[in-house]
């Protein structure tokens, strides 16, 4: 009975132990990290990032980007291969001139800011990797609210981008 508890706590603390998928991706050296594809994202002259997702599609690590050109008014919906930026997908459509998201590119335009150096800023301090990122604005905060991964799992993260510091996370029911 003993052997067995032994072998049974054994196996689940290896499970624990084990890093994520999406981590080991991001570590193998054989894929982009985040912060690359986002400056290859950048570097597409789309507009303005103003969401970021990684993801694990069919075994395979993709990463999806919502840029907005506030001048255009066009927002994009940008797909990246995780192995070497090559783009998969790009579909863009017009926004109304009151879309919360043309707003949010605009304040990044005028404040001189990019997506990239933002999530810089709010990592700083973190030795994990970028997972999700997306700008939003509510009670006349414009924040950036990231959720980052490490070997203890997923956490987020709130940045003010006018303060540029850290927001305590608001939780309710």
């Amino acid at each position: 009975m003993r052997l067995i508890l032994a072998t049974l706590l054994l196996w689940c603390s290896a499970a624990f132990a084990a890093p994520s998928p999406m981590l080991s991706l991001f570590r193998d050296g054989q894929h982009l990290v985040p912060a690359a594809a986002i400056a290859s994202a950048e570097a597409q002259n789309l507009g303005e990032i103003i969401e970021f997702i990684a993801e694990i599609n069919d075994g395979k690590l993709v990463y999806r980007f919502t840029l907005v050109d506030p001048h255009s008014r066009n927002q994009s919906e940008l797909t990246l291969d995780g192995v070497d930026g090559k783009v998969l997908d790009n579909h863009t459509r017009k926004l109304a001139k009151d879309a919360s998201p043309l707003a949010l590119a605009l304040m990044l335009q005028q404040r001189q800011q990019r997506f990239s150096m933002l999530t810089q800023l709010a990592l700083v301090h973190n030795n994990g990797y970028l997972q999700q990122a997306e700008l939003d604005q509510d009670l006349g905060i414009s924040y950036l609210e990231l959720k980052v991964l490490d070997e203890n799992g997923s956490h987020k993260l709130a940045y003010d981008i006018e303060h540029q510091r850290q927001l305590p996370l608001l939780k309710w029911d």
